[in-house]
Protein backbone atom coordinates (compact mmCIF):
# COMPACT_ATOMS: atom_id res chain seq x y z
CA UNK A 1 0.00 0.00 0.00
CA UNK A 2 2.82 2.45 0.85
CA UNK A 3 4.48 1.71 -2.50
CA UNK A 4 1.32 2.51 -4.46
CA UNK A 5 0.75 5.79 -2.61
CA UNK A 6 4.40 6.83 -3.08
CA UNK A 7 4.38 5.85 -6.76
CA UNK A 8 1.28 8.03 -7.22
CA UNK A 9 2.98 10.98 -5.51
CA UNK A 10 6.05 10.51 -7.70
CA UNK A 11 4.22 9.97 -10.99
CA UNK A 12 2.00 13.01 -10.45
CA UNK A 13 4.94 15.29 -9.65
CA UNK A 14 4.13 15.90 -5.99
CA UNK A 15 7.69 15.02 -4.93
CA UNK A 16 9.39 17.42 -7.36
CA UNK A 17 9.38 20.26 -4.81
CA UNK A 18 11.45 18.01 -2.51
CA UNK A 19 14.35 17.65 -4.96
CA UNK A 20 17.65 18.87 -3.58
CA UNK A 21 21.29 17.92 -4.28
CA UNK A 22 21.76 17.62 -8.07
CA UNK A 23 17.96 17.51 -8.41
CA UNK A 24 17.75 14.23 -6.49
CA UNK A 25 15.35 13.19 -3.78
CA UNK A 26 17.00 12.73 -0.38
CA UNK A 27 16.34 9.31 1.13
CA UNK A 28 17.28 9.13 4.81
CA UNK A 29 17.61 5.61 6.17
CA UNK A 30 18.02 4.68 9.84
CA UNK A 31 17.09 2.00 12.31
CA UNK A 32 14.64 2.61 15.12
CA UNK A 33 12.77 0.77 17.85
CA UNK A 34 9.03 1.06 17.38
CA UNK A 35 8.10 -0.97 20.46
CA UNK A 36 9.85 -2.02 23.66
CA UNK A 37 8.66 -3.53 26.91
CA UNK A 38 10.00 -5.36 29.94
CA UNK A 39 6.75 -7.35 30.17
CA UNK A 40 5.42 -8.06 26.67
CA UNK A 41 7.37 -10.26 24.26
CA UNK A 42 6.85 -12.28 21.10
CA UNK A 43 8.99 -14.55 18.89
CA UNK A 44 9.39 -11.84 16.22
CA UNK A 45 11.20 -9.40 18.52
CA UNK A 46 14.65 -9.05 20.00
CA UNK A 47 15.57 -9.69 23.59
CA UNK A 48 18.17 -7.65 25.45
CA UNK A 49 19.47 -8.18 28.99
CA UNK A 50 19.75 -4.87 30.84
CA UNK A 51 22.47 -4.01 33.39
CA UNK A 52 20.21 -4.89 36.33
CA UNK A 53 19.49 -8.33 34.84
CA UNK A 54 15.96 -7.67 33.60
CA UNK A 55 14.99 -8.42 29.99
CA UNK A 56 13.93 -5.79 27.48
CA UNK A 57 11.86 -7.01 24.53
CA UNK A 58 12.12 -4.88 21.39
CA UNK A 59 10.81 -4.60 17.86
CA UNK A 60 13.03 -2.66 15.45
CA UNK A 61 13.00 -1.69 11.79
CA UNK A 62 14.83 0.45 9.31
CA UNK A 63 12.61 3.29 8.23
CA UNK A 64 13.59 4.90 4.91
CA UNK A 65 11.95 8.28 4.33
CA UNK A 66 12.13 11.02 1.70
CA UNK A 67 13.26 14.25 3.40
CA UNK A 68 13.79 17.79 2.17
CA UNK A 69 15.61 20.80 3.66
CA UNK A 70 13.19 23.16 5.40
CA UNK A 71 10.33 20.67 5.27
CA UNK A 72 9.07 19.23 8.55
CA UNK A 73 7.15 16.38 6.86
CA UNK A 74 8.66 13.20 5.44
CA UNK A 75 7.39 10.70 2.90
CA UNK A 76 7.72 7.20 4.39
CA UNK A 77 8.87 4.35 2.18
CA UNK A 78 8.26 0.67 2.98
CA UNK A 79 10.10 -0.34 6.19
CA UNK A 80 12.23 -3.43 6.68
CA UNK A 81 11.95 -5.18 10.02
CA UNK A 82 15.02 -6.24 11.95
CA UNK A 83 14.41 -9.89 12.76
CA UNK A 84 15.68 -11.97 15.68
CA UNK A 85 18.98 -13.78 15.11
CA UNK A 86 18.76 -17.28 13.63
CA UNK A 87 21.68 -18.37 15.79
CA UNK A 88 25.10 -17.06 16.79
CA UNK A 89 26.41 -17.22 13.20
CA UNK A 90 23.46 -15.35 11.67
CA UNK A 91 22.89 -12.16 13.64
CA UNK A 92 20.48 -9.64 12.17
CA UNK A 93 20.81 -5.95 12.63
CA UNK A 94 20.29 -2.60 10.97
CA UNK A 95 22.80 -3.23 8.17
CA UNK A 96 21.42 -6.67 7.36
CA UNK A 97 17.90 -5.22 7.24
CA UNK A 98 19.16 -2.35 5.06
CA UNK A 99 20.70 -4.87 2.65
CA UNK A 100 17.38 -6.72 2.45
CA UNK A 101 15.58 -3.42 1.82
CA UNK A 102 18.04 -2.49 -0.94
CA UNK A 103 17.69 -5.90 -2.57
CA UNK A 104 13.89 -5.57 -2.47
CA UNK A 105 13.40 -1.88 -3.25
CA UNK A 106 16.71 -0.48 -4.58
CA UNK A 107 15.97 -0.96 -8.27
CA UNK A 108 12.45 0.43 -7.93
CA UNK A 109 13.51 3.65 -6.19
CA UNK A 110 16.68 4.15 -8.25
CA UNK A 111 14.42 5.37 -11.06
CA UNK A 112 13.46 8.29 -8.81
CA UNK A 113 17.04 9.64 -8.83
CA UNK A 114 17.82 9.62 -5.11
CA UNK A 115 20.69 10.47 -2.79
CA UNK A 116 21.00 8.16 0.23
CA UNK A 117 21.57 9.78 3.63
CA UNK A 118 22.67 7.61 6.55
CA UNK A 119 24.68 7.73 9.75
CA UNK A 120 28.23 6.38 10.14
CA UNK A 121 26.95 2.80 9.99
CA UNK A 122 26.49 3.29 6.24
CA UNK A 123 29.87 4.93 5.59
CA UNK A 124 31.90 1.76 5.00
CA UNK A 125 33.07 0.64 1.56
CA UNK A 126 31.11 -2.68 1.45
CA UNK A 127 27.87 -0.81 2.20
CA UNK A 128 28.71 1.89 -0.35
CA UNK A 129 29.34 -0.81 -2.96
CA UNK A 130 25.98 -2.43 -2.14
CA UNK A 131 24.23 0.93 -2.44
CA UNK A 132 25.84 1.53 -5.81
CA UNK A 133 24.81 -1.90 -7.12
CA UNK A 134 21.28 -1.81 -5.72
CA UNK A 135 20.59 1.71 -6.93
CA UNK A 136 22.36 1.28 -10.27
CA UNK A 137 24.64 4.34 -9.94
Amino acid sequence: MIKEINDGLYQNGYLNSRRSINSTLLLAIDGTDFFSSQKISCPCGHQQTLNHGKKLYRHSAITPVIVAPGCSHVVPLPPEFITPPEGPDKPDGELTAAKRWLNTWGEHYSAWSITILGDDLYSHQPVRRLLSMALRF
